[in-house]
């Protein structure tokens, strides 16, 4: 394994890790890449950005006091029962998780271990990669970075180290990772505030009013723009948001599944809230109102705009019929203008993220590196970007569910790992004899036993959905 530095435009870098073995991109190491590199390097034209846009910054004191007062509340035992509700709902999406990771000797967790946690917690339940948790993020290069982004990626580890101050250094316990996802979770809530302020003066309207439901969607649609705009969305000038959302409805783009999404969960909101309106009076909506329904929005897009990420997928997987999880160069190019998916990124850009293979005959693109590419962003916040997720993520979840524990028998490996569907894979199948003798392998190294979250097993791992998965160990 070696670690390379990348040069982007603008002066931009970003570090890669690199499986020399299997020649697979594991993982992108600064969010930086994903969030500035998608305006330079991205030819695709399935979401329309704003031009000029101003970025927008925040200062350190006031993300660290946003931080400090986030964890007071949350680790505070007076805490009010809709926190306490929330907070019991992050533990329990967490419990196998943190039953199947090593602890210390006093059952606490090292820091490596909780950003693990925490990045399975966002990117299982809303579909979020937060800047600063992405695989091997810790081994970040800010060199040439502007400060503002290196602050925001900073982020994890300010709450890391307000906590550790609190715990002397002997790791964390399941409540304090609890607590960290709770205070991130809550800083993205409160920009979700932010923004929705903008759509409501971008739209001339006043918070203290109650609005009608065509009102209602024209600020969600303007929320949800920019939201997808992230750190380049312009917040200041309302005739040019509104040039860009008349600009959308007229180009074929997701925007209308966007749309049609918003409707959706208005719709929701509205029926679980039946039992308090009047049915027979026109629904209109207070600010507070439409908070939360914005909260419930963000929620859930992620899940909802991967279902674009497996379209792709599949089509790419069409253009591969010998399951390789490659795909010549040409091909990949020569889509028809009636294809549901065309690929035009260039050929450098293709290197820079690791999906291009020149190690054959002829040049071909690897699918699970293309697909989680920077250029496959649909949405951008300061805390956390809206991407593919990654296949081999909601893989290792299945097995920490069902293993519970940080080392397992080869022979329970087997049984599950087999029973293991992949974009590419359908299970139940029955392994090779190649893939079952290295994973005895792992386990003879281990006392018989095989560690979960070990690079050896991560490597097996890819071996085993070599067709459209790439993994890396979580640490």
């Amino acid at each position: 394994m070696v670690d390379q530095t990348l040069s982007f435009p603008d002066k931009y870098s970003c570090q890669i890790h690199w499986d020399m073995t299997s020649g697979l991109f594991c993982g992108l190491v600064l969010a930086q890449c994903v969030l500035q590199i998608t305006a330079v390097a991205s030819p695709n034209e399935r979401f329309l950005r704003g031009e000029e846009a101003a970025t927008r910054r925040m200062a350190t004191h006031d993300v660290e006091a946003r931080l400090s007062a986030s964890l007071a509340v949350t680790l505070d035992g007076k805490r009010s029962s809709l926190l306490g509700l929330r907070l019991d709902s992050i533990e329990m999406a967490m419990w196998q998780t943190f039953q199947a990771v090593p602890k210390t000797s006093q059952g606490r967790l090292s820091t490596v271990a909780s950003r693990h946690m925490i990045r399975n917690y966002f990117a299982a339940t809303h579909g979020w990669i937060i800047n600063g948790l992405e695989q091997h993020a810790i081994n970040t290069n800010v060199t040439d970075v502007h400060q503002s982004t290196i602050l925001l990626d900073r982020v994890p580890r300010l709450v890391e180290d307000l906590l550790l101050a609190k715990r002397a250094g002997h790791g964390l316990s399941l409540t304090d990772v609890v607590a960290m996802a709770a205070a991130l979770e809550q800083l993205i809530f409160d920009e979700t505030l932010d923004l929705l302020e903008v759509a409501y003066a971008f739209n001339i309207r006043n918070q203290s009013e109650l609005i009608n439901q065509k009102v209602l969607h024209e600020i969600l649609d303007s929320y949800m723009l920019l939201f997808e705009q992230g750190s380049v969305a312009n917040l200041t000038d309302a005739v040019k948001h509104h040039l860009i959302k008349q600009r959308r409805l007229k180009q074929n783009t997701n925007w209308h599944d966007v749309r049609m999404y918003v409707q959706d969960t208005v719709k929701n909101v509205d029926y679980m809230q039946k039992d308090v309106r009047n049915p027979w009076a026109t629904s209109v909506y207070s600010f507070e109102q439409v908070t939360e329904i914005a909260q419930y929005l963000i929620q859930g897009y992620g899940r909802v705009q991967d279902a674009e990420c497996r379209g792709m997928t599949g089509a790419l997987a069409q253009l591969d019929p010998e399951g390789t999880g490659r795909i010549p160069l040409h091909i990949f190019y020569s889509q028809p203008h009636t294809a549901d998916y065309r690929f035009k990124e260039s050929a450098v850009y293709l290197q820079q993220v690791g999906a291009m293979d020149e190690g054959g005959v002829v040049p071909s693109v690897r699918i699970a590196n293309y697909v989680q590419g920077p250029s496959n962003c649909m949405a951008h916040s300061s805390y956390y970007s809206v991407c593919c997720l990654v296949a081999c993520d909601g893989l290792m979840r299945d097995l920490e569910g069902s293993i519970r524990a940080p080392q397992v028998l080869p022979e329970q490996l087997l049984l599950l790992v087999g029973n293991l569907s992949s974009p590419s894979i359908e299970a139940p199948r029955s392994l090779s004899s190649g893939l079952v003798s290295k994973l005895y392998t792992i386990a003879d190294r281990h006392a018989g036993m095989v560690p979960l979250h070990g690079r050896l097993f991560a490597q097996w791992m890819h071996l085993a959905f070599s067709s459209g998965v790439s993994f890396s160990a979580p640490y």
